[in-house]
């Protein structure tokens, strides 16, 4: 009987009927929660008194993400002409992805120069962390209090393009419990 059910069935109606029988075990009270997890991984499975097991959580953008010490910033393209001009309004930054390091804090001799000023081949501090900005040019370090050098990977070298007193560069410090704000600036491309 079961093999002239489905011989007379055609393709489309034993489809409708699987994705019909797969809705109703998705939105039933009725089934176990391991195998309706494993039917339905996107729905949020409840257990008999109305709480949530399983839910899959909403990600996270990098630039919502809290932290509560290190530093929080924008990785920001330059290029073209920033010129102030009374015919012309200067160029604008844009967020973009790229790799980000923080070394332990680095004089300029303690890095070897690179293709033009401000890239680095070779940094020869240690390397304390490294993370990615997002698409938007956001990104989060969760990090020690203490001073950094902050380099970030452009056209295959470090690039850095600020010093401070004493030939650090491009530094940054975290405080104890504290959050810094880092707007770093790529702007080897553009003119001012």
């Amino acid at each position: 009987m079961t093999f002239r059910f489905l011989t007379g069935m055609s393709l489309l109606n034993l489809y409708l009927s699987v994705l019909s029988l797969v809705l109703n075990f998705c939105f039933s009270g009725d089934l176990s929660i391991s195998f309706k997890s494993s039917i339905c991984p996107n729905q949020s499975i409840t257990d008999f008194q109305g709480r949530i097991i399983n839910s899959r959580k909403k990600k996270v953008s990098i630039c919502d993400r809290v932290i509560t010490q290190g530093i929080k910033g924008n990785i920001i393209l330059e290029k073209g002409n920033f010129m102030p001009s009374p015919d012309s309004k200067p160029g604008k930054g844009k967020g973009v992805k790229r790799e980000i390091a923080f070394f332990e804090l680095t004089k300029s001799d303690q890095a070897v120069e690179g293709k033009a000023p401000g890239f680095y081949k070779k940094i020869n501090t240690k390397l304390v962390f490294r993370t990615f900005s997002n698409l938007k040019g956001c990104f989060v370090a969760n990090l020690n209090p203490g001073k950094y050098s902050m380099f970030v990977k452009e056209e295959g070298e470090w690039y850095a393009n600020g010093f401070g007193t004493e030939n650090e560069i491009y530094e940054v410090e975290v405080k104890e419990g504290v959050v810094t704000q880092v707007d770093f600036k790529i702007n080897h491309g553009a003119f001012f």
